[in-house]
């Protein structure tokens, strides 16, 4: 399967990929040489990673450190592999927008498959795949559904149907309080930050708040973050992007592109009252080709050691689905990125 380069490149800086409506992306690259390269994958992050602030956010070793570790390792088999900060994330312009984020994956798969072509000039470059965490993950397949043809394969974990399907209807409905009163808006960011505790990182949330009443350096960061994430001053805002997100099972016409999906053994957000197996039934409805696969000792978001340590099978499944296995002829004399 592939090669297992021990070389591995990587930009010495990021580089910027710019949206069609000029938003700047932060990107970064790694592969193995040229000449190994056998396509290309772009690596999606979800909702609130790749952020500066380690807390109150850390879901594992360093703020994208899941992301990285899992693109360096299919680097390592052969694939170009591009990770990027999606919009109103860390490096990345913009503010959050669930339904953008189908956009600019888009937008972004397509650049990196023409840099895979003139980098390798070997049609490798028809050898793309896209690998989504979460967010991430509903990006990819919205983008597959929406592209047929555009990847050769898919793998989404702990990918939700749609982005208003983390949210418990008691929260919609608390949600929809709020935005209902323009004085309470401007508490919009600190809902959101206390969400993403209670649910993404999986703490106590009174643990939390006791942290914050006795320690003036945890507040200090909480609200830097608040700050520096980039969310829509306006709740109202972005509970509309989120009430609006594209859900699989209102899609036109199923999934033609293969689909691995990787569901964690300790899943709690995305089951929810519907339970795990309604919520594969949508895939398996909505996806032609598709397979699903438990991801043993996880929970919603998998740590750095875990991807590494699966990053063989991720390998395995997007290796069935490429075409052509002869090496390239040359190396170019100049990168691209």
């Amino acid at each position: 399967m592939g090669v297992k380069s021990d070389r591995i490149i990587s930009p010495d800086r990021d580089f910027e990929i710019v949206t069609p409506d000029g938003v700047k992306l932060d990107a970064t690259a790694y592969h193995p040489s040229y000449r190994e390269i056998r396509g290309g994958v772009v690596v999606a992050h979800g909702f609130g990673r790749r952020l500066d602030q380690r807390y109150p956010l850390e879901v594992s070793d360093k703020p994208d450190d899941a992301e990285r570790a899992l693109a360096i390792e299919l680097g390592r088999r052969g694939l170009y592999s591009e990770i990027y900060s999606q919009r109103g994330h860390n490096g990345s312009g913009g503010v959050l927008s669930f339904g953008r984020s189908i956009d600019d994956l888009e937008h972004v798969s397509r650049a990196t498959r023409e840099r895979v072509s003139t980098i390798t000039g070997n049609g490798y470059g028809d050898n793309l795949f896209a690998v989504g965490f979460s967010m991430g993950g509903y990006a990819a397949l919205h983008a597959a559904a929406r592209n047929p043809g555009l990847y050769k394969a898919v793998v989404a974990i702990s990918a939700p149907h749609s982005m208003k399907q983390v949210l418990p209807n008691y929260v919609h409905s608390a949600i929809r309080q709020i935005i209902g009163h323009r004085s309470l808006e401007p508490l919009g960011r600190y809902v959101i930050a206390a969400l993403k505790i209670w649910k993404f990182n999986g703490g106590s949330m009174v643990g939390f708040l006791r942290e914050l009443a006795k320690n003036p350096e945890e507040r200090a960061r909480l609200f830097t973050h608040i700050g520096e994430s980039r969310l829509p001053d306006r709740l109202q805002d972005l509970y509309l992007d989120l009430v609006r997100s594209p859900d699989i099972d209102r899609i036109a016409e199923p999934i033609q592109t293969p689909v691995l999906l990787l569901h964690p053994e300790h899943e709690t957000l995305l089951h929810g009252k519907r339970g795990k197996e309604e919520y594969l039934d949508v895939f398996r409805r909505n996806i032609t080709d598709f397979t699903e696969e438990m991801f043993p000792g996880t929970h919603h978001v998998a740590d750095s050691s875990q991807l590494a340590k699966y990053a063989d099978r991720i390998a395995e499944f997007l290796y069935e689905h490429m075409s052509g296995t002869e090496p390239a002829s040359s190396e170019p004399q100049a990168r691209s990125a």
